[in-house]
Parts: structure tokens; C-alpha cells; sequence
């Protein structure tokens, strides 16, 4: 049961790097006379809600780990 969960969270961890790497393109390619700052700022608490997410899901991916 163990390694089927850790495998999850990895395949989980994964998905939700990509998406954040995805939003941080955005950002990166910010151009103010195309993209609103509305659209920045959003993009913003998407990568901290992203981020977020991603500690927890490493915590738990640990925890599994240690006791594997």
C-alpha cells in the first residue's frame, strides 16, 4: 500500500511542477501592452497557491518514505 501511495504523490508532485512551470512561463513572458496586470497578479497566487501545494505533498512523500 505504501509504495502505491508514494507512487502517487511522486505522479502528483510531478503534475503539479509542470503546471507550476507552466504559470511561470506566463510570468515570465509578461508583456504589459498584451497581458493585464489583473492576469499578473493572478498568475502570482496561482504559483503560491501551486507552491503550497507541493510542500505538502513532499511532506507527506516523505513521512511515507520513512516509514517504507
Amino acid at each position: 500500500f505504501e509504495q502505491r501511495e508514494l507512487e502517487r504523490l511522486e505522479a502528483q508532485l510531478g503534475q503539479l511542477t509542470e503546471e507550476q512551470a507552466t504559470v511561470q512561463a506566463r510570468v515570465d513572458g509578461f508583456r504589459p501592452e498584451q497581458d493585464g496586470y489583473t492576469d499578473l497578479q493572478e498568475w502570482g497566487e496561482q504559483i503560491e497557491k501551486l507552491k503550497e501545494q507541493v510542500e505538502a505533498v513532499e511532506l507527506k512523500w516523505l513521512e511515507l518514505a520513512e516509514r517504507a
